[in-house]
């Protein structure tokens, strides 16, 4: 019996290494509300469709429709995306040359004028987007992406916008906007994009 028992004890704790590892899958959000954001992406939309679950409050629309004012005076281009949070996309990229973190001086010229607008808001998160193309080691591309992000916060910042409002990411190759297997692709790919949110 005692041998019977140790032999159990044997087989079940072995069994134990066999126990499958939780699908990730099953733990992930099931939809945007269990986000903090929901999807960067997503298709132009005008006032009107808005969904009606998205509260806007007379201050918030205050702040939108003085962004969007400020966006069209000075030709940056934008998309209002879907969603509960109001987010603005702004399709105006700044592009970089090949292993570089220098922005030009166009994209200098409208992120100070965005940084002066943004420097007395503090009801609005900018989320800055690096990225690069697929040239050279995916590990320098993700530094790059990141330091990309980076010079582009600090030119920011030099417009005295509140720091705790930026956030930066980088993403090295793994998000194409082109094709990498062209010049004019890679150039594509070498940009940083901007997201403008209004908390409040």
């Amino acid at each position: 019996m005692r041998t019977s028992l140790s032999l159990l004890c044997i087989l079940l704790s072995g069994c134990s290494s066999l126990i499958a590892p939780p699908n990730m899958l099953d733990t992930a959000p099931k939809n945007e509300e269990a986000l903090i954001y929901p999807d960067w992406g997503g298709e132009v939309i005008t006032q009107a469709e808005l969904p009606v679950t998205r509260e806007v409050t007379p201050k918030r629309s205050e702040t939108r429709e003085s962004l969007q004012a400020f966006l069209q005076r000075n030709r940056i281009e934008y998309q209002l995306l879907p969603g509960n949070h109001m987010m603005i996309h702004l399709t105006e990229i700044i592009h970089f040359k090949t292993a570089s973190a220098e922005v030009s001086a166009d994209s200098t010229r409208w992120i100070g004028l965005l940084g002066d607008y943004l420097s007395s808001r503090e009801d609005i998160d900018i989320v800055i987007d690096g990225h690069a193309d697929s040239t050279g080691a995916s590990g320098f591309n993700n530094s790059l992406s990141e330091r990309r992000a980076e010079e582009v916060k600090k030119q920011l910042l030099m417009s005295q916008v509140p720091e705790h409002r930026v956030y930066t990411r980088g993403y090295g190759e793994y998000l194409p906007a082109c094709s990498n297997r062209s010049i004019n692709g890679r150039k594509c790919n070498r940009r940083v994009e901007l997201m403008l949110i209004v908390t409040r």
